[in-house]
């Protein structure tokens, strides 16, 4: 997500397109709960830990993934209205282009592969709430 929100900020057209700005924050947030989210692994050992703590630890990095996802989805969204907007031309920087939707897919698969279950669960129990 870091890349995409670095390369985001590089393209020329960030400069006063609402869109792309919108982008790079949620792309950054996303990127600093993800990192939360490793650290939250990293934080106890695994094999010597108590259940309690495990179930904790994971209840806490499934909250955390949960909302680096939903920040992501909503980057996610704003990049697809901007490539909608734009004119593909040569003012626009193709490569660059190209190499934020790929990370934004890498991402996407990330998140179909480690999480998908949990949160869909996570998502339709706080329907259920609101």
């Amino acid at each position: 997500m870091f890349v995409a929100a670095k390369e985001i900020k590089l393209l020329k057209e960030n400069q006063g397109n609402e869109l792309l700005a919108l982008a790079h924050r949620e792309l950054i947030i996303g990127s600093e709960l993800m990192d939360r989210r490793y650290k939250l692994w990293n934080s106890i050992r695994w094999n010597q830990s108590r259940v309690a703590v495990k179930r904790e630890i994971r209840s806490n990095m499934s909250r955390v993934t949960f909302d680096a996802k939903t920040a992501y989805l909503t980057a996610k969204s704003a990049f697809d209205e901007f490539m909608l907007e734009v004119q593909i031309s040569e003012t626009v920087e193709v490569n660059r282009l190209l190499k934020i939707h790929t990370c934004l897919y890498s991402v996407s698969g990330w998140f179909i592969k480690y999480s998908a279950d949990r949160h869909q669960l996570r998502l339709e129990i706080l329907l259920e709430i609101a």
